[in-house]
């Protein structure tokens, strides 16, 4: 498994991988929250949404799919967690 994802990652440019990560992954936020939104509410009110809820939501996961974006291009990207392990820091 480690070998696909390194293969993936050293060969897409850093911001390529930005841009499609962050889409991908509020999407699936995005998705996951109208999901449980859909499961949780009642059925008379269950596709009526007020717009500024929508608009939380897409903003709430944009920022987590800044973050989480972030997080994997560190782990994968940048390998600082690799520096006392292997010795070869990022300099």
């Amino acid at each position: 498994m480690d070998y696909i994802l390194e293969k993936i990652f050293t060969n897409i440019p850093l911001q390529i991988y930005t841009i499609f990560a962050t889409i991908l992954f509020s999407s699936i936020f995005f998705l996951t929250i109208k999901f449980f939104m859909y499961i949780y509410s009642d059925g008379a009110d269950r596709n009526t949404n007020h717009i500024i809820v929508k608009i939380t939501i897409i903003f709430i996961s944009l920022i987590v799919g800044i973050i989480v974006q972030g997080a994997i291009a560190e782990l994968y990207f940048f390998k600082d967690w690799e520096c006392p392990l292997t010795g070869t820091c990022i300099q």
